[in-house]
């Protein structure tokens, strides 16, 4: 097979081949060519463009009349794939429905191996033909990104028939990726920001938690020919609704420095526990990023942040309503009043404001800091909740809604930070004011060493508590007075913050293994 494909590419850079070409979408129909006396098109699919996470990359190509719709039997193609400007495979493939299939695996050898999967059914039986999946298997295919596909079409209702010219189909397909970066929040701790491409890879993550900004780069050719061969570049990001930070209202996205129409950027509340931004940008909009871009560049860099004045908004657990908070003063203080604005919208109606039963509860960990409950006024103008923050209270604390209209699914939830700590330099330590408690039984000898420093550690590690490094050279008797006297207010958080460093690390305490 290996030689005819070398042949029939001899051939085909000596005559004029009818082309096609498209681009940048994990499924499409290219534009028809002639074919003898008709017009002939082929569809291309990847079954994982709708579930970046199945790690099987189907690819189907399917040759049909263009005018009647009717796949096309007997079609020999022959398929040049090509990643980064790099040949991965050149063979030629036998497909006696038209549809030929075929799946892209990773592996660890660099060497690319060609196998043959039977997936002909009864009915194959009784006709006498064979349906076959190939499966190609190498490391190049560890990863998506952009493929480009040559398609020489050489035989079409007869294989005996060999076509002159071939028809060629020059197809880019988007194999979807998805990558996860770890990011250190001052101010919600641990968190991890998942970046799905429907283009091409990316690289160059970064997070910065000053303008709360999420950038990244993915290669692109600022070319005419390849933005006529682009319909749509799609990024999606997600986040966990927790990071409070990031469930703004609204968000500006930028590409190479412009900014991109507010119509780019849509937001997907479809998860319960994350949410989706989605930034989709067609064909007219690569053209005005071209036009007006002031520096030559190789690629797109992406950036993403939380538009300004846009607050922050959740939906419930039913997707039935949109919560909308503001407040002020922006910075929150612990022993200071904050106004907390909220408005809620009905979805369904395109987040007209309505008017809607709710409870309101403001939250730090399991404490109860204040509630309030009534109906919503249905305006633009929303409602007010008033709190006296509490003295002591210190980084991330939620407003939870619940019950709105009357439902046990009406749940939405907002965290906002109290006391924030500045990015740029070490976080501030943070320890909630309910773990007092704990503290003054495990100074009174109520709960043991153990459960007490189990109980730190499962705050540590979801980014609740955050304990500076350093060493306090506390001795064991030490850590458990200060834990007395931090309950009891006599010391503040930074002071005790070196003994539970020492209790994590179990340089300390011989009863409890190594945390940290």
């Amino acid at each position: 097979m290996r030689a005819l494909a070398a042949a029939l590419l001899a051939a085909a850079l000596c005559v004029a081949v009818p082309a096609a070409y498209g681009h940048g979408i994990g499924y499409e129909v290219l534009p028809p060519v002639p074919l003898g006396d008709r017009m002939v098109s082929l569809e291309v699919n990847s079954s994982q463009y709708e579930n970046p996470d199945n790690p099987d990359r189907e690819i189907t190509f399917s040759l049909f009349n263009a005018d009647n719709k009717i796949t096309l039997r007997d079609v020999t193609y022959n398929v040049e794939a090509s990643k980064g400007g790099r040949v991965l495979f050149d063979d030629t493939f036998l497909a006696p429905d038209g549809i030929f299939s075929f799946v892209l695996k990773g592996s660890d050898s660099e060497e690319i191996t060609v196998s043959t999967e039977d997936r002909s059914d009864f009915f194959d039986f009784i006709k006498g033909q064979k349906k076959e999946l190939v499966h190609l298997e190498g490391a190049p295919f560890r990863t998506g990104g952009l493929y480009s596909f040559r398609v020489l079409i050489t035989t079409a209702d007869s294989f005996s028939e060999e076509l002159d010219p071939p028809v060629r189909f020059d197809v880019g397909l988007s194999v979807p990726q998805r990558t996860y970066h770890d990011v250190a929040d001052p101010n919600y701790g641990a968190q991890q920001i998942s970046v799905v491409t429907y283009y091409d890879e990316i690289t160059g993550f970064e997070y910065d938690p000053g303008p709360r900004e999420i950038s990244f780069y993915m290669p692109f050719r600022w070319e005419a020919a390849n933005i006529n061969e682009t319909y749509i570049v799609h990024e999606e990001i997600a986040f966990a609704r927790s990071f409070g930070d990031l469930l703004a209202g609204g968000y500006v996205g930028t590409v190479n420095g412009l900014q991109v129409p507010e119509r780019t950027i849509t937001i997907d509340e479809s998860r319960v526990d994350e949410r989706i931004v989605h930034i989709i940008m067609d064909q007219l909009l690569l053209w005005d990023i071209l036009y007006n871009q002031t520096e030559d560049t190789s690629g797109m860099r992406f950036s993403l942040q939380p538009a300004e004045g846009s607050g922050l908004s959740a939906v419930t657990d039913n997707r039935e309503f949109r919560v909308w908070l503001d407040w002020e003063p922006a910075d929150i203080k612990s022993g200071s009043e904050t106004v907390f604005r909220f408005f809620i919208t009905d979805v369904f109606l395109k987040d007209s404001p309505v008017s809607v039963e709710y409870e309101l509860s403001l939250l730090s960990g399991e404490d109860v800091l204040a509630s309030t409950s009534g109906t919503s006024s249905g305006s633009d103008k929303g409602e007010e909740f008033r709190v006296d923050m509490p003295p002591g209270i210190s980084g991330p604390v939620t407003l939870s809604f619940e019950g709105l209209g009357g439902s046990s699914l009406g749940r939405a939830v907002l965290p906002v930070v109290v006391d924030r700590a500045e990015s740029g330099g070490p976080a501030a330590v943070r320890i909630p004011e309910w773990v007092r408690g704990s503290a003054g039984w495990w100074a009174a000898g109520e709960i043991t060493d153990g459960d007490f420093a189990s109980g730190v550690q499962y705050l540590v590690d979801r980014g609740v508590l955050r304990i500076p490094p350093g060493d306090s050279g506390a001795e064991p008797g030490d850590i458990k007075n200060d834990a007395g006297r931090w309950a009891a207010g006599d010391i503040t958080d930074g002071e005790f913050a070196g003994a539970l460093r020492n209790l994590l690390s179990g340089m300390i305490l011989g009863s409890a293994a190594p945390l940290g």
